[in-house]
């Protein structure tokens, strides 16, 4: 911002030079030598003293003009940490930047298996920044969203119980995202998500020597459903294909599941975006090293997680 700089201009009232003993008596000070200039020495350096104190230096004067803009156009910065959770949240006043980190959950393993070879994939992860100042952004203040925290679907579950733990099948991993308006969210409503990301797909095993690890959510190989729904696999509680904007393929006999795409909507209020996946038959999450990570968030059968700050200076990923 531009410096302001204040100019005080100090009125000094009183005896500076007192011509007789009234004036001494009364507490102030006598005649004092003249210098050069033919100015009262004393007085000329109490003068300096008072107008420099009074002259604000530049620091303490930015810091008061910023006060008064922050006080004209205040900006809340908070933070929220969803785990193991599906909820509505309304987005509070007074914000402008909005982060949003999203980790899927990693999915279900085949413990018969020996040295990890039975691991469930791990959930991918997915970021954004949004501009959310604006009375027309895709989300502002006073926004209903909905929160979606992944974890691994098992075979009985409900339909509501799917949607709410991210859309996986056969111990597939869910979903983690932010998506537009209040619960209830199903599988066709795709078109309601901002940040999605996918959860890994489930493992694979015909026998304990015959195991292959799930496939990372928002890999390339993920995908291939209709809707956010990951897809059945062959065998209860395995093989099955992780949720996400498009969700995972469940696999065949012995083979393990997809995982589930990822997104970021494509919107002028999105100012940056990053997506991340682990490597096939790697089975921890990726991004482990980011600061806003939790214990083991997103690998192999450990659920999702999300992460929204408001921050009131642009940021970037």
């Amino acid at each position: 911002m531009q410096s302001v700089k204040q100019i005080v201009v100090v009125v000094l009232s009183g005896c500076f030079a007192c011509w007789n003993a009234g004036c001494a008596a009364a507490g102030q000070r006598g005649l004092e030598p003249l210098n050069d200039a033919g100015v009262d020495a004393s007085s000329q350096q109490d003068a300096a003293a008072i107008v420099d104190a009074m002259v604000q230096p530049d620091s303490v004067v930015d810091s008061a003009v910023d006060s008064a803009v922050d006080a004209a156009d205040p900006c809340v910065s908070s933070e929220y940490i969803f785990t193991d959770t599906a909820e509505s949240f309304t987005v509070p006043q007074d914000v402008r930047y909005m982060i949003i980190k999203a980790w899927g959950s990693g999915a279900n393993e085949e413990e018969q298996c020996a040295n990890n070879t039975g691991k469930g994939g791990p959930g991918g992860y997915t970021a954004a920044v949004l501009d959310v100042s604006a009375s027309a952004s895709l989300i502002t203040a006073g926004s209903t969203v909905s929160v979606v925290v992944g974890r691994r679907v098992h075979l009985n579950e409900t339909s509501s119980d799917v949607a709410l733990h991210g859309f996986a099948a056969s111990g597939g991993g869910g979903l983690s995202g932010v998506f537009t308006g209040a619960f209830p969210l199903i599988a066709a409503q795709y078109s309601r998500a901002v940040v999605i990301a996918g959860g890994g797909g489930s493992a694979g095993s015909q026998n304990a020597s015959n195991c292959t690890i799930g496939y990372p959510g928002n890999h390339s190989t993920g995908g291939g459903m209709n809707d956010m729904q990951g897809g059945a696999g062959a065998h209860d509680d395995l093989n099955g294909g992780g949720g996400g904007y498009r969700g995972g393929l469940g696999g065949a006999w012995g083979q393990s599941g997809y995982g589930g795409d990822a997104f970021v909507r494509t919107h002028a209020d999105v100012l940056d975006s990053r997506v991340e996946y682990q490597t096939p038959g790697t089975w921890t999450a990726p991004m482990t090293a980011d600061p806003d990570y939790i214990g083991a968030a997103g690998a192999s059968q450990e659920p999702g997680l999300v992460v929204i700050r408001f921050v009131c200076t642009e940021p970037s990923l």
